[in-house]
Parts: structure tokens; C-alpha cells; sequence
């Protein structure tokens, strides 16, 4: 099978947070072991993960841009000197306008990643969102466009198929608690929940999670080391996140991707919104009792009340299990090589 040069747009920064970069690289590790071949084009922002991409070994461009027409220049001329088959973007502050930009200045498909229901001009939409379908994106993109919609094309990471095997075992020793509330946590939510947990005398360990773009480790590694309570171990390489998600017993998690991951491993978890992109999601899985909805200052007695209750956990493990199967990336692979890339006149 030949190789499918694919040249990917994403970033990363303390305001985005990370998701962006982390999904793109779940793809493109699919696109490498089917024998593709994925470059990353990012800009270097404030609080930016590149490093996360290096770290897997994908080739990395950096893109210097002041606006974004420039922005778009530059990826298309990337795009044509590596005689790219598809385009791919996926960011937040880039749609229809960039994307006409783009098109007219390379004849590769374009491919988007966009849960948010803006406009596009491209060949191929992915929105993996449990929210999504082909009903509810069709009228975002033109008559030709592939849709791939819906929790069938969530791209899970390779280290979280290789933790499904410890979620299947129950937690050895104390009940473990994972606090997880996205890459970033700009308002230090984190830091609030731990000081409410600290106050319920509940026999079990907290590990609580820091995104690689947070800020506020120094200041919440303080905070707990005055709290003097063993039950709390903070973790910063987010390398660990599978297999700590793996081996918890109750998950208490931002709304973003980490709730995909909870389904992948079946895990039951309270889920806080903390960004306005995350509200369908969790009103979605909650609506179909996978998860458990609360705020900071509620999240604390949700936790209490389901660590005593084992039965409900089992409940929210049944119904959130089984929503991903993780074959997502695989999918959105299978449909890049299948869909021709032909585009209507503009």
C-alpha cells in the first residue's frame, strides 16, 4: 500500500488547551501503522505542547504566521511541496473563510475536525462527538462532503489500548480516585476540588492529574503539602494518564476528551463542565446515565456518596462501557484512503 503523505494543522496553547494536538495525534499514529505518512504544522503559542507530538516521533514544522492568510498560505505551500493527499485541519480560531483561503491555493481534499457545528468548505468532516450525526453536521458542510459523525470515530489514543487490559481487574488495596480536569485548568479548578475532598474522611487515595500546559503546579503542590494528607499524589507526566485511568475505581473528569477514554475503559465518572464546548457532551452522557454531573463544590459529596455505593458504580460502568470501541482512528484512516478527494467547482 503506498504511502499517503497528510499534512496536519493543529495547535495547542493555555487558552486552547490541548485536546486538538492530542486527538491529531491519535489519528496520525493510526495513519503511521497503516503505512501513511502525517506531518504536523504548529505554531509556537504560550503554554503550546508540541513536545507531546516530538515525543511520539512524528515530524514537526514549525509555522511562523501573523494572520490568518498568511496562515494558510504557508500551509499550502507545505501541502504542495509534499504533494500531500489530504489536507487535515483541525482548530478552533480556523473555518470556512481560512478553509476557502486555503483550497484555492492547493488542490489536495481537505479533511476537518470540528465538534462545534461551524461552517466548512472541505471533503471530509469528522465530528466525534457522542453528539454527533449525519443529520445534525450535513447542513455545516458542502453536498460532497464524507461525513464521519458519532462515538464510532473516537480517536483513542495507543496507550489507552494497551490499558484495557488493567481496567478489566479491580483495584487493588484502597479505592483510588482520579482527578482529571484537562490540560490546561486555567482557574485552578483542580485545586478547589482537592480542597473540598480533603474534608470528607473517606478511606480511599486521591490521584490527581495535572495537565502538561497547567499553570498552577507549584502553587497546587504547595497547597496539598499543607493539607498534609497521604490519601493525595500528584501526577505531571501525562504519560500516566491511561494507566492511571485504568486503575481507578471512580474518575472524577472535565468534560473534554478524557470522557471518551472513561468509555473505552468503562469506568464510572463524574463529569464537571469547565469549558462551554463541553456542555452537550455531558448533558449527552448523562442523559443516558453514563455519567454523573457536578460542579467543584458539589463534585466532592457526588464522590462520597458513590464510593459508598459500589452498585451504583457498577451501574454507570455498564452504561458508559461499550460507547467506544476503539476502533475510531482506524475508521477515519479507512475513509481518507476510500474517498477520492473530488471537488465541485468553486
Amino acid at each position: 500500500m503506498a504511502a499517503l503523505p497528510v499534512v496536519i494543522r493543529c495547535d495547542s496553547s493555555r487558552h486552547m488547551g490541548i485536546g486538538h494536538v492530542s486527538r491529531c495525534g491519535a489519528l496520525a499514529g493510526a495513519m503511521r501503522r497503516d503505512g501513511l505518512d502525517p506531518v504536523f504544522l504548529c505554531r509556537p503559542l504560550p503554554g503550546d505542547q508540541r513536545e507531546l507530538l516530538r515525543n511520539q516521533d512524528f515530524e514537526m514544522l514549525t509555522l511562523e504566521a501573523e494572520t490568518p492568510e498568511e496562515d494558510a498560505l504557508a500551509f499550502a505551500r507545505v501541502a504542495r511541496r509534499r504533494e500531500a493527499r489530504w489536507m487535515l485541519l483541525d482548530h478552533p480560531e480556523l473555518a470556512l473563510d481560512y478553509e476557502r483561503g486555503l483550497r484555492a491555493q492547493c488542490d489536495a481534499p481537505l479533511a476537518v475536525i470540528d465538534g462545534q457545528f461551524r461552517q466548512h468548505d472541505c471533503d471530509l468532516l469528522l465530528n466525534a462527538n457522542i453528539y454527533a450525526n449525519r443529520e445534525n453536521c450535513a447542513p455545516t458542510v458542502p453536498g460532497h462532503c464524507r461525513i464521519l459523525a458519532g462515538y464510532d470515530y473516537f480517536l483513542l489514543r495507543e496507550e489507552f489500548h494497551d490499558a484495557g487490559a488493567v481496567a478489566a481487574g479491580a483495584p487493588v488495596g484502597n479505592p483510588r480516585v482520579l482527578i482529571t480536569l484537562g490540560g490546561a485548568d486555567p482557574d485552578n479548578l483542580t485545586g478547589q476540588l482537592c480542597q473540598g475532598l480533603a474534608e470528607f474522611d473517606a478511606q480511599c487515595d486521591f490521584d490527581i492529574m495535572l495537565g502538561p500546559a497547567n499553570i498552577h503546579g507549584a502553587m497546587l503542590a504547595d497547597e496539598l503539602a499543607l493539607l498534609d494528607d497521604a490519601r493525595f499524589t500528584l501526577h505531571r507526566d501525562p504519560g500516566e494518564l491511561a494507566a492511571l485511568l485504568a486503575g481507578c475505581t471512580l474518575c472524577v473528569s472535565a468534560g473534554g476528551v478524557t470522557l471518551g477514554e472513561a468509555a473505552w475503559l468503562g469506568k464510572p465518572v463524574i463529569a464537571l463542565v469547565i469549558a462551554d464546548n463541553q456542555r452537550r457532551t455531558v448533558d449527552t452522557l448523562a442523559a443516558l446515565g453514563a455519567v454523573v454531573e457536578a460542579d467543584v463544590k458539589s463534585a466532592p459529596a457526588r464522590v462520597a456518596d458513590l464510593l459508598a455505593d459500589p452498585g451504583r458504580r457498577r451501574q454507570l460502568s455498564g452504561a458508559i462501557g461499550g460507547l467506544v470501541d476503539g476502533h475510531g482512528a482506524a475508521r477515519v484512516v479507512a475513509a481518507l484512503r476510500e474517498v477520492t478527494g473530488t471537488r465541485v467547482a468553486h
